[in-house]
Parts: structure tokens; sequence; C-alpha cells
């Protein structure tokens, strides 16, 4: 280690020190307990005019019986089909009403629903969570449960037709005994979901959803005593639920070794490895969290440095501690590199694994592990809803923990961690009892209140609070280099993207992959850093640093804690400027990259979107090649590092970039920092990509990717669509939600919704500086392939002549996407997100600022209008990825036009069956 570099990691390793010593996160709450049970949090949060509601069921998987598994999930899946006084789809109100991160989940141990709404909707937000907890079961009929029952097992089956999607039930049926609560999936068996009867639904919901089983957290842009009245008059009538059993801790602690091999079409192989531990809240668990990280957490952890890094035998690693609420599980797996030798890699794994638990953790790599965990705890709490937001963190803990602010026994016990007590927990739970599972590739030749609440309608909402996009502020540095700062001081961070006009598009004039890879080498050393002094000091600071590429533009982004602020932008400014692309990590990277086009080349989705975009652009157009970026086999392995740095020293100029910044900072306060350091960026001219006009087809087309064995078809429909920054992009953008833009639209209604024959099916426009994909997709069960072409074609073809877009579909999407403002600007991130649209379409200045008045101004004639203008469908090219042999005939008999096949990578092998439209 050169003396720059030693002295830069004491540096920061004296900040994480000091920064986990000194930063104590709290969440202030007010907690209450209604007569029928129901316990209430309320969090105060004025940054934003929006309202996070957030309902915790203590309900799982491990609350079903052997034989009615599924039962958790299949209810959550109910509990958005309407109630007694709303029978409808749950989401269309909040769609309505501006509502962001919605959803439910389900896992072994609770049931969750949860939205972000203005703050003039909390009313609406939670009459409807009230009525489904008050005023479900005569909503609930034979009907509903066979539509839910139908989309679950797409769900099941989506996730189980992608590389490795069988490998967890594998890993709980083995880990736990017979009997044990989480020794299935929450997702069930195919057979328990469909010996699911209604009598056995109604009884879930009266066992397990009163309200004395559960918690809801309000969190946001409400004071405590609106909040506590709210509640009281909307859940104080529901009553109580009988008493519940609840199921005691059983870690399942297991001796010796147990092994199993299985096969999947998998391009690589890949081994597991798993140990039942304690559950969440011991400090045990705790300092497992630890272990995993110091494991594989990133490239300094040890995992990853040996077998990815140094022996490069390994693509890639990971390691985890779930931690349920009754027993504890502890996860670590590697994959082989293509063709490698399973058996090297477990020995390697269990060399590192070994010196570990004979060893235990360094004071370096605790301290490394300890401000990742503080930092990203930070970044967390900046949202009050969606996963792991304040209101998830106060939920989770009253639920498993007994009190909200339970997470600061956990935030202490990390912060006190020594490198003795996580070697102490590691020996004990990881030196036997061990659970291991090899994959291999399979052959490739194929009490009651009186108050009354007015339940005839839902609550009206007439106002709603007013939201403007975060005043952007634009200098340029002395290079060219231009720079946008949107102040934001909700959390103690600052964010950087820096934008380069280059993307996948630029590697026409090179290697088809070349982007993506030299991005993916960005932070894999520099003159003065090597890969693991960047990744090391990065996150001692508690930064995180990350580069990439889409379609048009690379980006470099840095995520920093405004104490650690000039350690971090000096990293960040080493490895835009003097990236090496030194020929050890290129190497390491390329077969990295080469193993992740085979993965793609047998994931569904990923396989029509490497087909598709050659099927619209053609050859030599920028948008030609495959849409994930990542190039072809043949390619890459062309690839140099030459060709890397070639790319990195045409396209990296700061007269073809910008810089911006969002967080605790300002326009004044970051210039003079970024000059200083950005000063000596020289400018220059940059090729100009070809993203010339495309013509539409001619006439329908048909490909079919086979993919034996698959349990679903993944059906693609589409063809070419106007630019993003075009004088009609509100009109499109519209009229695609109506079409299959979001969850209520037609698409997904109907196959989703009203046929079960998918999880979820909708279309989109992919965004683009030129002609962009518009793409109808749908994942849909093998059997049902051609009826799904077909009602995706009747979808299609009726916007744009005898079902154009009705007043109401075309009202709802205007208040669906402006009066979700509030909620999707809650975060820096987001507000960048933001930004960066503006930069890389080249849109006006004001495009946000006055895009709820432009939107709300469109009429019903212009969203139809946009119909017919861009969606043709007697033109689309159609790509479906399946089983060739079940899904051909029947796609024969739709008489869309020639049949033709298609390989993994685009290429024509055959012509089938040429039928007339």
């Amino acid at each position: 280690m050169s003396i720059r570099a030693l002295l830069a990691t004491t540096a920061v390793l004296f900040a994480a020190t000091a920064m986990a010593a000194e930063t104590e996160i709290d969440i202030p709450y007010t907690k209450f307990v209604l007569e029928n049970g129901l316990t209430v949090i309320v969090h105060e949060d004025h940054k934003a005019p929006i309202v996070a509601v957030n309902v915790w069921y203590h309900v799982g998987s491990k609350n079903e019986k052997e034989g009615k598994t599924g039962f958790a999930h299949l209810f959550e899946h109910l509990m958005f089909n309407g109630t007694e006084n709303f029978d409808d789809d749950y989401f269309g109100p909040f769609e309505r009403t501006g509502a962001t991160d919605m959803n439910g989940t389900t896992n072994f141990d609770r049931t969750n629903y949860f939205q972000n709404v203005p703050t003039t909707a909390v009313d609406l937000a939670l009459w409807m969570e009230s009525d489904r907890m008050g005023h479900l079961l005569g909503a609930i009929d034979q009907a509903k449960l066979d539509e839910q029952r139908g989309v679950v097992q797409n769900e099941k089956r989506q996730g189980e037709n992608q590389p490795y999607g069988k490998v967890f039930e594998h890993i709980v049926e083995n880990s736990f005994p017979k009997g044990h609560p989480y020794s299935w999936l929450t997702i069930g068996s195919m057979d328990d979901l469909n010996a699911a009867e209604l009598e056995d639904v109604h009884e879930w919901f009266k066992t397990y959803y009163g309200p004395n089983n559960a918690v809801i957290v309000i969190a946001g842009d409400i004071d405590t005593a609106t909040a506590r009245a709210k509640v009281e008059r909307y859940f104080g009538h529901i009553p109580a639920g009988p008493p519940l059993a609840k199921q005691q801790v059983w870690t399942a602690k297991r001796t010796g070794e147990r092994r199993q091999v299985m096969e999947d079409r998998v391009p690589q192989a890949r081994v597991y490895k798993a140990w039942n531990t304690p559950e969440w809240g011991t400090a045990d668990a705790d300092y497992l969290d630890l272990a995993g990280a110091i494991l594989a957490s990133d490239k300094n952890s040890r995992l990853y440095k040996r077998l990815v890094y140094e022996d490069q035998i390994a693509t890639d690693v990971g390691a985890f501690a779930f931690n349920g609420e009754i027993a504890g599980l502890f996860v670590v797996w590697a994959t082989a590199q293509p063709g490698g030798d399973l058996a090297a890699v477990e020995r390697a794994m269990d060399e590192e694994l070994a010196l570990f638990l004979e060893e235990g953790p360094n004071k370096r790599e605790l301290e490394r592990v300890r401000a990742q965990n503080l930092s990203g705890f930070v970044r967390g709490v900046e949202r009050i809803g969606g996963f792991g937001g304040k209101s998830d963190i106060l939920a989770e803990n009253e639920v498993y923990g007994g009190s909200p602010d339970f997470y600061k026994t956990t935030s202490q016990r990390l912060r006190e961690a020594d490198t003795e007590s996580v070697h102490d927990v590691a020996k004990n739970w990881l030196s036997d009892g061990v659970y291991v599972l090899e994959v291999h590739p399979y052959p490739t030749d194929f009490l009651a209140s009186d108050i009354d609440v007015d339940r005839t309608g839902l609550p009206q909402i007439t106002e709603f609070p007013s939201v403007s996009f975060p005043q952007v502020s634009k200098g340029e540095l002395s290079n060219g280099l231009k720079v946008l700062v949107a102040h934001r001081d909700a959390v103690p961070v600052v964010d950087f993207d820096l934008l380069v006009d280059a993307g996948y598009a630029a590697d026409q004039f090179g290697t088809p992959g070349t982007a993506s890879l030299a991005m993916n080498m960005m932070d894999e050393g520099t003159t003065n850093r090597s890969a693991l002094e960047i990744s090391e000091e990065l996150a001692m600071l508690g930064a995180s640093l990350n580069s990439g590429s889409n379609l048009d533009t690379s980006a470099v982004s840095l995520s920093a804690l405004k104490a650690n602020l000039d350690d971090s932008l000096d990293i960040y400014a080493d490895v835009i400027l003097n990236p090496s692309f030194p020929e050890t990590e290129f190497e390491r990277l390329q077969k990295q990259q080469l193993a992740a086009i085979q993965r793609e080349k047998v994931t569904p989705v990923q396989m029509a979107l490497r087909v598709f975009p050659k099927l619209l652009y053609g050859e030599g157009h920028a948008y030609g090649l495959p849409l994930t970026g990542s190039g072809t086999e043949a390619s890459v392995n062309n690839l140099t590092a030459a060709e890397l740095a070639a790319f990195h020293s045409t396209w990296f100029r700061p007269d073809n970039a910008t810089m911006i910044v969002v967080g605790d900072t300002t326009l004044e306060e970051i210039t003079p920092k970024l000059e200083e350091l950005f000063a000596g960026w020289e400018p220059g001219a940059v090729p100009q990509k070809n993203i010339a006009q495309v013509s539409q087809r001619e006439r329908t087309s048909v490909y079919i990717v086979d993919r034996p064995g698959s349990e679903q078809s993944m059906i693609f429909a589409g063809h070419v669509a106007p630019p993003k920054a075009n004088p009609n992009e509100l009109s499109i953008e519209s009229m695609n939600d109506v079409l299959g833009g979001s969850f209520s639209a037609r698409i997904n209604m109907n196959l989703r919704e009203d046929k079960h024959w998918s999880y979820g099916a909708y279309s989109t426009m992919v965004d683009a500086k030129g002609q962009r994909p518009f793409i109808a997709y749908a994942p849909v069960q093998t059997d049902k392939t051609k009826e799904s072409m077909s009602e995706l074609r009747k979808e299609l073809t009726g916007i744009v002549t005898d079902n154009p877009p009705s007043l109401d579909e075309v009202q709802r999407v205007k208040d669906k996407n402006t009066l979700s403002l509030p909620g999707r600007w809650e975060t820096a991130s987001a507000v960048a997100s933001s930004i960066s649209e503006v930069v890389r379409f080249d849109l006006r200045d004001d495009f946000w600022d006055t895009y709820s008045t432009r939107l709300r101004l469109l009429t019903l004639e212009d969203v139809a209008n946009a119909a017919t203008s861009t969606i043709h469908p007697d033109r689309l090219v159609w790509v479906v990825v399946g089983d060739r042999e079940k899904i051909e005939p029947g796609i024969r008999e739709l008489g869309l036009g020639e049949i033709q096949l298609l390989d993994a990578d685009g290429e024509l092998i055959e012509a089938a069956v040429a039928v007339s439209e």
C-alpha cells in the first residue's frame, strides 16, 4: 500500500469509528392502544405534504398448518379485491388520489399493507384500511377466491421459472424439521392452493385479522392529536378478534452435514450452505448480521475477495442472516464460473469460513461493516413509508420487539459489538449443522366502540396539497462541466450523479458490451487507489459509489454523509478522472459479464430483451443491440482493457457531462469543492451516435425463442414509438397508463384480475432520446399462451379502434400522475432522478414545474389521438419465449403471420410454417 493510500485509509478508519460512536438515529413517536386492542403509533414528519399509513397484521405463513399452506399470502391478495362497502379493486381510489409506495406483502411472520397518500387523503386511507379490517367477509366469494388463487399460482410459476427459482424451497424444507412453521415457503404449494376452500378463507380472516392482532403506523405530515381522533373514528367500532396462541421460539439447531444436489436450467453451478440460527431481536442474530457482511458484503469481504477477486473461480458470492420471529437461517452461496469446478469453489469457501471461525474478524473489518450498516440506516429513514421507511421500522419493532424503538437496542449492540463477540457467536452457530445444496446446470440438449362511520361511500377528497419541484440552481465549472444543485436537508446526506452522454448506444462505435463493462470497471482501480482500497475507504466513510449505463447515458454516482463529504468527494473524483482499467481486474469482470450473458440467455424476460431491439431497429442502429447492454458472448470475449480505456477517454469529457447534486448542500458551497477536484479535466469533441429514424414493420411478425420445460411463456409485443422529447409526450404517457402502465390499466386487469393467467401484465415505453421501444409484455401460464396473445392483441387494437380511452380512465391517470408528485419527490434520489430526465432528454428547464398544469390541461381527444398515432396493432413484432413444442401450434392458430424461430442471441435458426393473416 502506498503512503498516500495508507494515510487515506487511516483517516477514514478514524472517521468511521467516530461516526459509529456519535451517531444515534431517533424516530420520535406516540403510541396508544384502542379499547379493541388495536395498537397505534404516530410519527410526525412535516418535510413533505404526505402521510404513510402502514398496517401490520401479526400473521404469516408460520400460522398455517401442513396441508393448508399459502393461506396467508393468498389472503393478502384477497384483501385488495374489495369490501362490503367498496366492492371494487383496492388500487383504484388510491391511484386517483396520488398514492405512492402502495402494496402489501406477506412473510413467515406478518402481513402488511401500506401506502403513502397526500395529507388531504388520510381519511380515504383510513376508511379503506378499516373497511377491509372490519367489513371484508361479505365481499369474499368463490369467484374472487378462484381469481386470486389463479393469480397466486402464476406468481409461483413466475418465480420458479427463473434460474435458481426453486432453491429456497429446498433450503427451508431441509433446514427445518417436518412440522416446523418455517419448513414451507410463504407462497405455499400448488396442491394446497388448489384445495383452499371459501370456508377456510373466512375462518382465516375471523381468526387473525382482528384489531387486537394488528399495529397501524401513521407517519408524516399530520399531528398526533388529529391522527388519534381519526384512528378512533375509523377503527374504534371494529370488534376484537378471538384470543390467539403464539408460536414460541423454535431454533431447531442441527448437527452434522446434510447434502443435496439439484439440477436447474442455469448456465452456472452454484453451492448454498445454510445453518439454523437464533431469532430476530437477539444479540446473536445481530452479530450474525455483522458476520454475514464481513463475509460477503463488498469487494473487501472475505468470500468475495478470495473466490471472485483473487482466485476468480466464482462470479458472485452472497451471505445473509434471515432473522425470523421464532428462528433464523444463515445462508452463504457462491456461483462457479461457467464450466468451472464447483467442488473447488466449495473448498475455497470452506477454507475462508474455517479461517473466519478460527481467527474471527479483525477490528478494521468490523468498523467497515458497522459504517455500512449505519449509513444504510440513515439513508432509509429519509422516507416515511415503503420498505425500510420510518413507518416500517416502527411497525416491525413493535410487532417483533414489543416496542417501536426496539431498533435502538439493535443499533446499540451493533455500535458496541467487538471482534470477540462476533467471533464467539459465529463459532457457536456456524461450526456445525450445515445443509449444503449444490445446483448444477440441467443438460442443455433441453371490544367495540359506538362510533358510527359512514360506509355508504368513500370519503370525498376535494382538496389536495400543493407541490412544487425543488428549486434547481445552475452553475458551470471552468472546464464546461454543468452543475445542477437541489437543496434537501431531511437527512445529512449529499448525492451526486455525473451523467455522461454515452450509454449502450455508444457501443455502435466499438464492441457490443463495452459501455457496460467499462462502467462496471470504473471503481476497479485508479492511478492512485486499487479496487480494494476504493471499496474499503468508501465503506469506512459510510459512502456508496455506483457506476453504470442505460441506453443513452453513462453515470457515476456517489452518496456521501455530510460529515465525511470532502473525503468521499476525493475518492469520487479519483474514480471519474483516473480509472486505470487494470488488466487483472478486466479479466475478472470480463468473465463475470460473460457469465451474466449466459444467465440472461436462460432467464425469460432477459431473453426477450436481448433479441427484441434488433428486430425493431435493425443492424447498424445505436439501439439495435441487446437492451440489457451486456453485449454478446462473442463480442465480450473479444473486448480488451484498452477498448475500455478508449471508451472513457472518448466519452468522459466535462462538456459532454452534467453533475447533478441533491442533498444537504448548496451551489455556493459545492461549486468550489468541485472546481478544485475537476479543474484539470479537459473538454473535447465526442462522436455522434446513430439514432436515426426507422420505419414501422410493413406487417405483423412473430418470433419464438425456444425454452424447453418453461412453466410460463414470456410474451412481448411492440414496435418503435416517438422519442421521449416530443410535443405529445404527456398524451402518449397518459394513453399508455390507460392501456398497460399501471396495476389498474386494461392489460393487467384483463390478464391478471379477470383471466388470472398472469401474475402481472403491462405495457411500457422504454425511455430513449431517439425512437423508443413500445412493449406490451405478459408472463403467462404456458397453456394460455395463445389465448393471452389474443387478449393482448384485442387490447392493443381496441384502444385505437372501438374502445378508445374513456373520460374516467383519462381522469384517473391525470389524478394518479399529478397527485402522486409529493410522494414521488420525497427523497433526494428521486429528485435527482427527475433532474436526470431533464438532462438526458433535453427537456425544457421548467418541465417539472409545469408538469402538473400541462397534464391537467390534456383533453380526452389528446389521449385518444395519442393512441391512434402511437399504437400500430397490425405492425407488431411478437417475441414469445417459452416451450416451443407446447406453444407453437396454438400461436399458429392465431394466424398472425409467418412464425420464425430465433436462438437466444436473436439469430434466425429456421422458419416455421407460414400463416397468412
